[in-house]
């Protein structure tokens, strides 16, 4: 078999169950012996292996460390993106299962896996922070072939340490830098080994929970333009998160050098300033001869705008944007008669769909593209409503729970890149607004989708993370440390439009964000163990909310129904979680109102 760019795509979804899902595995987690590590060459994984008859049923499940993309006898197997997904590692991995039997045949196969750094070991987060190797150091694979489930699931194939290894075309790839194929390195033959991951524990293997990462309907150029350089910038009209896809035709040892970009600047130049320090790059090397066609395989951007520069004698044919995104079925439309409004909802749609890739993330773009749990919780309604969301936010409250700290406290970001690398950036959890979401995102389930399971599932995290903020202060009323990494700490009113973005200066003070955020997680855990049938729980968190709402009252609120910080986020958090005494909600909205004119109509919450 020689290692080509795929050569077509088959087998069933991932998400298909089979009947082998729930035995026991007998293939290994490997590792490529080629491997040389982070940011080098990737690796593939191969095994050639007999079938007496092509069995009629065959079901493949498979899992890495890293990414992998799966082939049989030289066809890929499905169609699913950025495999085995991202999740909280060191606690649960995902699988994934395909019906693979229309891909044997009798006598001899081969079966290749191919790897790559994805998630697992990439670089995150920015660069003082920055994490290498995060979850490990080593890609590897997990994989076996099973066969006639009516005769007891005889094994085809498994990994173990017998499997052979090679170097792939791809050069270089990660998840902020891009990637680097070159195609003259096509069909390599192995040239080494692969050891058995002797630490590694099987019971983390979990089917994949959720929709796989798609391709969505591609996108072309809207128009393009040369720069100064000669370089060719094609707009493809929409904001995304994936790839280009293009056909190149040219000499062997030509370049293609892909960059993206969000937006022009205001002289109308290419400006990918918001990648920060993610090189959001792809590079192409011909191997001459017919058209070549490429788009990567483990890596993805987020961009509106591709600036293309070629070196050698080299054209492109065809080129375009390929989204992709766990969010598939839209469950809404919306239309009106003003198209702002109209583009609004529409620009709200596609901003899910490019943050929606396996995680709940901020941005697709830059050096970051982590599952910040504020972002999450803040945007998880309007996600449902959407989108059918509920296995997507569900596998991912099951990270939160993993990466839960002991004392209850929520990381920042899920899956957390910090966990076990305090000494690169500490105390990276336990802010109130952000945690929340273990309490938001549930009780939004349950009202969106009236699965329960939810609830029961979440409610001891629930608790945990509320008995934690009350004991930052050890009282209703929350006081966070300003220090950044201090225990308790809170970005409170995020991004209010003005003042530094690092540490914002915002009008409401973090106590009564804080304690406000104490207030709505008790009421909700009250409402999600009476739903649950956990009286005792109810009572207690109702208990808490009364304290805290008389606290708020008597530290927060005049008399005359101000506010003490008198800003539009008091007011509106206040006035929509009911913390503003009846008698005095008629004062609390005018002067809400008074603050709103005073910034001359323009928003004034983070």
């Amino acid at each position: 078999m020689s290692l080509i760019a795929e050569t077509g795509t088959r087998g069933a979804s991932a998400l298909e169950r089979a009947s082998s899902s729930d035995l026991p595995w007998v293939a290994e987690m490997v590792h490529p012996e080629t491997d040389a590590g982070v940011g080098t060459q990737a690796s593939f994984l191969r095994k050639v292996f007999t079938v007496d008859g092509a069995p009629q049923e065959a079901r493949l499940r498979i899992s890495a460390l890293g990414l992998y993309r799966c082939f049989i006898n030289g066809t890929r197997v499905g169609d699913d993106q950025l495999t085995p997904g991202w999740t909280s590692y060191w606690d649960r991995l995902s699988y994934q299962t395909y019906a693979v039997g229309d891909l044997l045949r009798s006598g001899e196969n081969t079966i290749d896996i191919w790897l790559g750094d994805g998630w697992y070991r990439s670089p995150m987060m920015w660069p003082r922070n920055q994490i290498v190797n995060c979850w490990g150091d080593k890609v590897a694979a997990i994989a076996e072939i099973r066969a006639d489930a009516a005769s007891g699931e005889r094994v085809i194939v498994a990994t173990e340490g017998t499997w052979r290894s090679g170097l792939l075309p791809i050069l270089k790839s990660g998840i902020y830098f891009g990637e680097i194929y070159d195609a003259r390195a096509e069909n390599a033959p192995v040239t080494g080994g692969s050891t058995r991951l002797s630490g590694f524990d099987k019971s983390t293997l979990i089917a994949h929970e959720t929709n796989a990462v798609k391709e969505l309907p591609a996108l072309d150029a809207a128009s393009s333009f040369a720069d100064d350089q000669g370089r060719t910038i094609y707009d493809f009209g929409q904001n995304s998160g994936g790839y280009v896809a293009f056909t190149v035709t040219g000499e062997a040892g030509a370049r293609v050098v892909i960059e993206h970009a969000e937006v022009l600047d205001q002289h109308g130049r290419f400006d990918p300033a918001s990648m920060r320090s993610a090189e959001a790059r792809l590079e192409y090397v011909l191997k001459g001869g017919a058209p070549e066609s490429y788009s990567p395989y483990f890596t993805f951007q987020g961009f509106r705008y591709a600036r293309v520069a070629i070196e050698g004698n080299a054209r492109i044919t065809a080129i375009r944007s390929i989204p992709i995104s766990s969010a598939i079925d839209r469950t809404a439309s919306f239309s009106s008669a003003n198209p702002l409004v109209d583009r609004l909802v529409e620009n709200t749609v596609w901003s899910q769909r490019a943050n929606f890739i396996e995680v709940p993330t901020d941005c697709p773009q830059r050096d970051e593209r982590l599952g910040w749990t504020g972002d999450a919780q803040v945007f998880a309604a309007a996600a449902c409503y959407l989108h059918d969301s509920e296995s997507f936010l569900r596998k991912w409250l099951r990270d939160v729970i993993a990466d839960q700290r002991a004392d209850g406290a929520v990381p920042h970001v899920v899956p957390d890149p910090s966990r076990n690398h305090e000494d690169l950036l500490k105390g990276f959890y336990g802010s109130t607004g952000w945690g929340d979401a273990i309490c938001v995102i549930p009780w939004t389930l349950w009202e969106h989708y009236g699965d329960r399971s939810v609830l029961d599932e979440t409610l001891p995290a629930m608790v945990k993370w509320n008995d934690f903020v009350w004991s930052i202060s050890n009282g209703p009323i929350v006081t966070p440390p300003r220090a950044r990494g201090a225990r308790g700490f809170t970005f409170g009113d995020w991004l209010q439009p003005k003042g530094p973005s690092e540490k914002p200066l915002p009008t409401i003070g973090d106590d009564a964000a804080a304690t406000i955020y104490l207030y709505i997680s008790s009421v909700l855990i009250a409402k999600a163990a009476r739903v649950v049938g956990d009286l005792a729980v109810a009572a207690r968190m109702e208990a808490r909310a009364e304290s805290v709402k008389a606290a708020f009252a008597q530290e927060f609120i005049t008399p005359g129904g101000r506010l003490v910080y008198d800003d539009q986020t008091s007011y509106a958090l206040a006035i929509i979680n009911d913390l503003s005494p009846p008698q005095l909600l008629a004062a609390a909205g005018k002067h809400f109102k008074a603050t709103i004119a005073r910034a001359d109509g323009r928003i004034g919450t983070g």
